[in-house]
């Protein structure tokens, strides 16, 4: 085990049994990168020392089944078609927010929708905070912008 997934789990416990957002682990732990702390968890997980239930991230394909399953809790979500970002939302309650917005009588801002519907997933970020929830849609935005994608 590294360092940094010894601090991973103290955080685990600290917190008990929940994680922080990743910018946040990111940020106790000393690393700059959240894919570095993805890595870390994803590690810890498989080898056994790392289990928190339902994630408060994850991704996954985009349907009205996955929607309704989703827990309705605040945080950021990007809708993607064929892996590609087109929206990036930040609610109180994801599952009312893409329901409404995703599958809700109005879709002509998501012609994504009714062209490729098989293509469309979702990666969203479980997030309390208000002013987390605006700092990571902030930052997503600006990161897609510097791939050359404006959303």
């Amino acid at each position: 085990m590294t360092k940094a997934q010894k601090q991973i789990l103290d955080i685990f416990e600290k917190n008990g049994g929940a994680l922080p957002s990743f910018r946040e682990i990111a940020r106790q732990i000393g690393v700059s990168s959240t894919n570095t702390v993805s890595y870390h968890i994803e590690r810890l997980r498989k080898n056994g020392y790392l289990d928190i239930g339902r994630s408060p991230q994850g991704m996954a394909n985009l349907s009205l089944k996955t929607i309704l399953a989703m827990d309705a809790k605040p945080g950021v979500y990007v809708v993607l078609c064929a892996n590609k970002p087109f929206y990036i939302g930040s609610s109180t309650n994801i599952r009312k927010d893409i329901i409404e917005t995703i599958i809700g009588v109005d879709r002509s801002p998501f012609p994504q929708v009714v062209d490729k519907p098989d293509e469309l997933s979702i990666a969203y970020h479980i997030i309390e905070s208000e002013s987390e929830r605006a700092d990571l849609k902030q930052y997503l935005t600006e990161f897609y912008r510097t791939k050359g994608i404006d959303i």
